[in-house]
């Protein structure tokens, strides 16, 4: 995956998306979804997997494997947002 600067259209960051402790290290695949919140990037995967990336090194943070079907949207809140669905993440998510 790669990150862009829209004000240059130069590319400023390249991750592989790789996780795990045993080399070769897993690789997330093909990336169906993405959304930026903060310092992470959050991604699903073909295996239903939803995978929270740190913006800096590109490293896992967190994943969770508990979606049973397709994943088909992904919009990023705060835990104590009430306002409409149209509100973006205002703070990193704490985890």
């Amino acid at each position: 995956m790669r990150r862009w600067d829209v004000s240059t259209g130069e590319c400023v960051a390249v991750y592989s998306l790789e996780y795990g402790d045993v080399v070769p290290r897993f690789q997330a695949g093909i990336v169906q979804l993405l959304e930026v919140c903060n310092t992470l990037i959050f991604t699903v995967t073909p295996d239903n997997v939803l995978r929270a990336w740190s913006i800096n090194d590109g490293e896992l943070v967190w994943e969770t494997r508990d979606h049973k079907g397709a994943i088909t949207g992904l919009q990023m809140r705060e835990k104590s947002e009430h306002e409409t669905v149209f509100e973006v993440c205002v703070s990193a998510l704490k985890f």
